[in-house]
């Protein structure tokens, strides 16, 4: 009855079908404070069931900007807290850029605010995505597939942010299919890179992430060279190896153990190596 509208997020339930409707996130900013001074326009079509707090949105199109669409179904327990609901999301398609990315707003909202952008996302071009996504905002699992300009990646990885301190970390399995991780990060003699690893990893951004890695490089590009046969079991950090590389390539026949510190002034090496034959010109 009218009596429920007074506990309207957790007992009104709603059926409403959209199709192609313009919504602003501002005017949801009426029911959940924390929106307030959102500028967040979109194009939605799609089926929605339930109560705000408990949602379920099925068929559900949506476009942001010039690019950006999401195709797929979706569950959000806990709404309006953004902070604390939890996402269930089938996503058939996403599609998105970082022109797009650079437009999002983020919190204080009435700060106006909008979301940075890595220089290393603004390479990969149009970016899309199909899997799922499980977690809250800042603690999810993501498991699918990528697509990029610079090449393929499959994830099944864990991400968790501290919003606090700012550290991003990340576990799980990463496995690519000639991603060229040298114009990602500018990197010249490194070039394509077909992979399949596990990864620890921990950090503020990109630039400084701290990272376990074991697993195999099928192939990986080096001075234009092709290498094949390569297992690694490592930490990397910018300027810095330690652990153990294992190439059979025909051209790389090598086994490393070792650390290798490039941050100084005077370079740090210290390893064991048998280098058979080296010949990547």
């Amino acid at each position: 009855g009218w009596s429920d509208y007074n506990e309207f997020m957790g007992r009104v339930d709603m059926r409403v079908d959209l199709d192609t409707s313009r919504v602003s996130f501002g005017d949801i900013a009426l029911f959940a404070t924390e929106l307030e001074g959102i500028d967040l326009p979109v194009r939605v079509s799609g089926r929605f069931r339930g109560t705000v707090s408990d949602l379920k949105a099925r068929g559900l199109d949506l476009r942001y900007g010039a690019r950006s669409r999401f195709r797929g179904n979706a569950d959000l327990i806990g709404l309006p807290a953004l902070a604390s609901t939890f996402l269930l999301v089938d996503a058939d398609e996403v599609v998105t850029d970082h022109v797009d990315l650079a437009t999002i707003p983020v919190p204080p909202f009435t700060e106006g605010g909008r979301l940075s952008v890595p220089q290393e996302v603004a390479r990969l071009g149009t970016i899309r995505f199909a899997g799922n996504f499980t977690g809250f905002p800042n603690a999810f699992t993501a498991y699918g597939s990528t697509r990029t300009q610079v090449g393929d990646l499959r994830t099944d990885l864990s991400f968790e942010r501290d919003t606090l301190g700012g550290m991003l970390v990340l576990s799980g399995r990463l496995a690519s299919d000639r991603f060229d991780v040298g114009r990602v990060i500018e990197e010249g003699p490194l070039g394509p890179v077909t992979s399949d690893i596990r990864v620890n990893a921990s950090g503020t951004g990109l630039a400084d992430m701290k990272a376990e890695i074991q697993g195999d490089l099928p192939m990986i590009t080096i001075n234009g060279y092709e290498a094949t046969g390569i297992s690694l079991n490592a930490l990397l950090e910018e300027d810095l190896f330690i652990g153990e590389l294992h190439s059979r390539d025909r051209n790389l026949v090598l086994d490393f153990q070792g650390k290798a510190d490039l941050r100084g002034h005077a370079p740090v090496v210290d390893f064991e190596a048998d280098l058979q034959h080296a010949d990547l010109v």
